[in-house]
């Protein structure tokens, strides 16, 4: 440390608090930075961009005395065009980057100076950014002491022989000036005296003169400096070479010298200057990474989206190998395309996943110079759209493939449970009434897997049925309860008796027992315990009594980055094969169509809960109206006669029996167009037709159509064993008496065709 910094130190160690920004500097020993024997000029800015100390050595270089300088903005010393870069800058240093900068200074007398402008940000003990280092190079300065050790008197000797040149003599103590010679673009119009050159430059530039002629003349320094010269054919750069000499008896010295014209270089150099702050402004602006790497794999230049991206400081990923910078890219695809761009001196691209990022990328290698541009592109929401694209596209195609498999199997199911539900009356009284009774139970658990299954792929629906949530919690104790391993305990604790929610029974015990299949994955191959507790909780006059159902595992848990995206479509944790992310969003679908809200919360550690709370249904109707069997018999047929139109021979002969039973005058046919002949050819017309919809030849959308043609108007009745009510042609909606989704119950089949005629009653009447 030199002594000057040592007496800063001392009289701040001195103080009962130091400053954090001296501290700072003290502690990463950057001390010396400050010492006045320094050539360059050295300041220390606090966290707000003020100065705080300097060296004397800025000083000298600037005019101003440290008392002016002390307590300004660092910005007040760049040029006001400039001093947005230079703000910038600062910006990043207080942020912890090191950043290297170039500006023009303003000096005390108001001339300008090129200024290379290095910021070292300074942390506290906390690595909090307190301030930074700014430590300046005079660009101008570097430049003339190089040259002057290029050139010596020879230099001028040899000017009129350069092509381009020309000699020129200005007499200080007459102020004449003479020329050997016209440069380009000039003839007839150069100066002849120092005013006449003087009154074509800028203020600055006649300073700048004045100051070099001082030199020049005083300490013997040869003229070496640029002059932007206003003349009739436009401003010409002349740069100007010369030295002072005093001929015997001349009261004033002369300088003499060459001058060449660099209008085009100078240009040049402002022009790519500005193509390359344009670039580096460009490149920096893009939201993909950048990077330029040397022969020898080192990092030349790199954008801000780069830094970002690496997580490391500028100047600790400038000058280092690309395969320290980026260690996850050894021995990778990515790797080896760099190399394949090196080798070909051809373009190469390739894109992978990064475990270590957990990221999509893209990467791009152009070979440039002996080295590589390098262009990074996260790609990982554009492959999650590809990927959701193909999902989609599947999830059509099974929805199709579903609707078929739906109702070939409802067609099946339907006859089992009418032959059950009708074994069952004819049984009343006998042990065998249990026997119809499981049948039944079996087909209706049948026919709740079908409407699953067109609940994924078609969408959800709300029902509308009174579900018993207490029987529903203990459907669902066995139906998982025997696919837990012994490792892991349900605890299930039901409402009170008598919930009820309004809604699908298939729908809610997909919804449970997708969370109980969530919650045993998490706890996996640990012993643990998953519990689902039910409750009434009161929301409020306005909102009602609501049934809180929590869902409790004690797995892995879930981070909060994971609980943030559990409810996107294709979002997974689980391994490639093990799951489509379409589970917990399918889960939130179902609970919002019946109303309710759903809800995760996990402290990524200890396990998870989720919690449903669905509206709480009004209380059932008066006790009478529970009873199946009194409601059937008050729709009992009293003589109306049924066409019933399907292409399955069992249905058809279930149906009839049913309809029988209850009273109907029944007749079938196999098909659409059966049907159609029948009603055309018959003199008694049925007062109602019972058809479905899927059947071979006419369909009975086909036969709707065909009965509105003839101006037939008996109420028709549509089955079918797919839920697809929607997409009948909004003309046959209109016509039809209703729409009876297969597998058929006695009491729907009933309660449908009792409805439309009692519709045919209040149109005959009206």
């Amino acid at each position: 440390m030199t002594s000057l910094a040592y007496e800063k130190w001392q009289a701040l160690a001195e103080v009962e608090a130091p400053g954090p920004v001296f501290q700072a500097l003290h502690e990463s020993r950057l001390d010396s930075f400050l010492a006045d024997s320094q050539d360059d000029g050295v300041m220390v800015i606090d966290s707000y961009g003020f100065i705080v100390d300097c060296n004397l050595a800025l000083c000298r270089r600037t005019g101003f005395s440290r008392s002016e300088v002390l307590g300004q903005p660092m910005v007040e010393l760049a040029v006001p065009s400039q001093r947005r870069r230079i703000s910038a800058a600062i910006d990043d240093a207080l942020a912890g980057d090191g950043v290297r900068a170039r500006a023009d200074g303003v000096k005390r007398s108001g001339e300008t100076c090129a200024l290379a402008i290095t910021f070292i940000p300074l942390f506290d003990d906390h690595r909090a950014v307190v301030g930074a280092l700014a430590i300046t190079q005079n660009i101008d300065e570097a430049l003339e002491a190089s040259r002057q050790r290029e050139r010596d008197g020879a230099l001028l000797g040899l000017a009129s022989q350069v092509a381009g040149f020309v000699g020129w003599s200005l007499d200080l103590g007459s102020g004449e000036l003479g020329w050997s010679g016209d440069l380009p673009d000039a003839r007839g119009s150069m100066p002849t005296d120092r005013d006449d050159l003087e009154a074509r430059l800028s203020a600055v530039d006649r300073a700048r003169f004045a100051r070099a002629l001082d030199r020049c003349t005083r300490s013997n320094r040869a003229l070496d400096l640029t002059l932007a010269v206003r003349l009739p054919s436009g401003e010409r750069h002349l740069r100007l070479v010369g030295k002072a000499s005093t001929a015997a008896g001349a009261s004033a010295p002369r300088v003499s010298g060459a001058a060449l014209d660099v209008t085009a270089a100078v240009v040049e150099q402002r022009q790519r200057v500005a193509v390359e702050d344009l670039l580096s402004s460009t490149v920096n602006a893009m939201t993909d990474g950048f990077v330029v790497l040397d022969p020898a794999w080192n990092v030349s230049f790199v954008n801000d989206r780069m830094v970002e991206f690496v997580g490391l400081g500028r100047d600790a990923i400038l000058g280092s190998s690309v395969w320290q910078v980026l260690p996850e890219l050894n021995d990778t695809d990515f790797e080896q395309a760099f190399r394949d761009a090196v080798r070909e001196r051809s373009t190469a691209q390739t894109r992978g996943w990064s475990d270590e990022r957990r990221l999509w990328l893209e990467v791009t290698a152009y070979p440039s110079g002996g080295g590589l541009a390098v262009h990074l592109r996260d790609i990982t929401e554009e492959v999650a759209r590809e990927e959701a694209l193909r999902r989609a596209e599947r999830l059509e195609s099974l929805g199709s493939f579903a609707g078929g498999i739906a109702h070939d199997l409802n067609n099946v199911l339907t006859p089992i449970t009418l032959a059950a539900q009708l074994l069952g009356h004819s049984l009343e009284g006998t042990p065998e009434v249990e026997t119809a009774a499981m049948i039944e139970t079996a087909a209706r658990r049948g026919a709740s897997m079908v409407r699953q299954v067109l609940t994924f792929a078609q969408g959800v629906e709300q029902g509308s049925e009174r579900v018993d949530m207490v029987a529903l919690l203990g459907e669902l104790g066995r139906m998982v309860g025997d696919t837990l391993p012994a490792t892991v305990a349900l605890e299930l604790s039901p409402p009170p008796a008598g919930t009820t929610v309004i809604g699908d029974p298939a729908q809610l015990l997909q919804v449970l027992t997708n969370l109980v299949a969530n919650a045993r994955d998490a706890i996996g191959a640990a012993t643990g315990t998953i519990t689902v507790d039910a409750r009434i909780e009161q929301a409020g006059a306005i909102v009602g009594d609501q049934l809180v159902i929590d869902v409790v595992d004690t797995g892995h848990g879930m981070p909060p980055e994971v609980i943030a995206r559990v409810w996107e479509p294709f979002f997974t944790t689980k391994p490639t094969g093990k799951g489509t992310g379409l589970g917990l969003p399918m889960v939130a679908a179902i609970v919002r169509a019946h109303g309710g809200s759903i809800e995760v919360d996990s402290d990524g550690a200890t396990g998870s809960r989720v919690t449903i709370a669905l509206p709480v249904a009004a209380p059932p109707p008066t006790a009478g109206d529970d009873d199946a069997l009194e409601r059937e018999d008050l729709l009992r047929g009293e003589g109306h006669s049924v066409l019933v139109v399907d292409d399955e021979e069992a249905i058809r002969a279930l149906v009839r029996q049913v309809l029988v039973a209850y009273g109907y005058r029944v007749r079938t046919a196999r098909s659409g167009d059966e049907a159609l002949r029948m009603l055309l050819e018959g003199s008694e017309q049925p007062d109602i037709v019972l058809s479905d919809i899927t059947m071979p030849g006419r369909d009975g959308v086909g036969l709707v159509s065909s009965l509105m043609g003839a101006a037939i108007t008996t109420p028709v009745v549509l089955m079918s064993g797919r839920e697809d009510a929607q997409s009948i042609p909004e003309v046959v909606r209109r016509r039809t008496a209703g729409f009876l989704v297969k597998p058929l119950t006695t009491s729907t089949l009933l309660m449908a065709v009792h409805t439309a005629l009692d519709h045919r009653a209040e149109a005959g009447r009206s």
